[in-house]
């Protein structure tokens, strides 16, 4: 005969403390790796299509396909974003040695930007005063350049900082492919136990919005981003590090990479060659319009997740985690966006 736990509310009351204090420490104790794992688990889930495709060129050679894949993904997103970093430290060093030395100079600006809307008086005005008055440029406008040098030096460290964290991720994400079809029906398991029947859709539909997110946000940002790196580095675009992740982040929240292209394109013809400044011009524009190309390629759909939601989850995500939150809060809000509409959709069955 076995015994059954007490039903008496002292006891089950206790019960629910205990509960409560080891979720609460277990969670406690994983915190400072959460984000890391949910962004291994992000990584994770949006290869793995690719990790079944690979392992049967490899005859089945799990940790071989694993390891692959790491040194691939190293290659393809890490390596660019330590050039990105190393630009925007170059950069930095540069104006602060040329500050320095009092020979720091900006180039004349175009007449053409004035003719800009709204703005295009204002800028002009700004840009020639810097141009032939530096030194009165900086003393009307020290206060905002030093909170901008502060803001630029601290984003340099962060991008640093996240950069490590996508490392050991990738890595992370490598190990999980590898009991990928385990850890699968753990969570259904899971699923089940704590939401019921309905727990394999809550597996499936988070599955299927982090790919769309993944495929048709995420993945043509990087696109862009890396494709803008590259113009900018050949046409020695001052801080091209910078103005590639200013790219990344209009992309992920859904805003018109125009309005970062389009001064770029205004500044190239102040010091390039026409002929150059031309291909710059459409090289550079025509990054803007590439997702045009990619999101029909990338999506078999179109993303069930409203723009709304995207945008949300991508600025609350910088806020709260920096650069990896531009990825992570995306996939996240959209995930209980899409757990949302199925909860409601199944209310009608309880």
């Amino acid at each position: 005969m076995t015994n059954s736990p007490s039903k008496r509310p002292l006891d089950v009351y206790l019960r629910l403390a205990l509960a409560t204090l080891i979720i609460f420490w277990c969670f406690m104790i994983a915190r400072p790796f959460l984000v890391m794992l949910i962004w291994a688990s992000i990584i994770a889930v949006s290869l793995y299509p690719l990790y079944k495709r690979l392992i049967k060129l490899l005859r089945g050679k799990r940790i071989l396909t694993s390891a692959v894949m790491i040194v691939a993904l190293i290659a393809l997103f890490i390596i660019p974003s330590i050039q990105i970093g190393h630009s925007l430290t170059k950069t930095a060093k540069e104006i602060k040695r040329e500050l320095d030395s009092g020979v720091f100079r900006f180039a004349e600006p175009d007449e053409a930007i004035q003719e800009l809307p709204v703005v295009g008086n204002r800028l002009y005005d700004l840009w020639n005063e810097a141009a032939f008055n530096f030194e009165t440029f900086l003393e009307h406008y020290r206060e905002p350049l030093a909170n901008f040098g502060t803001w630029l030096l601290k984003s340099i460290v962060n991008v640093m900082g996240d950069l490590v964290i996508s490392v050991v991720a990738v890595i992370i994400a490598g190990g999980l492919m590898i009991y990928g079809d385990k850890l699968l029906q753990f969570l259904e398991r899971l699923a089940n136990r704590l939401i019921g029947e309905h727990g394999h859709e809550y597996i499936v539909h988070s599955r299927d919005t982090i790919l769309s997110v993944v495929k048709g946000i995420l993945l043509i940002a990087i696109i862009q981003a890396a494709l803008a790196f590259v113009g900018f580095a050949v046409a020695d675009l001052p801080a091209a590090g910078l103005w590639a992740v200013l790219i990344l982040v209009a992309a992920i929240v859904q805003l018109p990479v125009l309005i970062i292209t389009l001064p770029i394109i205004i500044y190239g013809f102040s010091y390039l060659d026409t002929t150059a400044a031309i291909f710059f011009a459409i090289y550079t524009g025509a990054i803007g319009l590439i997702d045009n190309v990619l999101k029909p390629m990338l999506l078999g759909r179109g993303l069930d997740t409203p723009m709304l939601v995207i945008l949300i989850g991508a600025l609350g995500g910088l806020a709260l985690h920096g650069i990896l939150g531009l990825f992570v809060g995306p996939v996240i809000l959209s995930i209980g966006y899409r757990s949302m509409l199925l909860w409601i959709d199944n209310a009608d069955e309880a």
